[in-house]
């Protein structure tokens, strides 16, 4: 059995409309939206190490399940490992 990693989110902001009337309010959620579509990659870029690591960890679990084996079964102080 595959893992999926999914991760959900949710992010609100004040709008910050000046006026009630739908042009208003749709140049207000326009605006934020840029500002939050702007932000994404900022943070991709300054967290890309930690990105990077938590994918590789994804990727070791994978590996191991699909080779039918659990973390830790290959580690050197396993008490299970023999020589064998």
């Amino acid at each position: 059995m595959w893992r999926v990693f999914t991760f959900v989110h949710h992010y609100s902001r004040l709008l910050g409309a000046v006026g009630t009337d739908e042009t208003s309010l749709a140049a207000a959620w326009q605006h934020q939206h840029k500002l939050y579509e702007d932000f994404t990659p900022l943070l991709l870029l300054t967290n890309k190490d930690a990105i990077d690591a938590k994918r590789e960890l994804e990727m070791a679990y994978l590996l191991l399940e699909a080779n039918g084996l659990k973390a830790g079964m290959l580690c050197p102080d396993n008490s299970l490992l023999t020589d064998e």
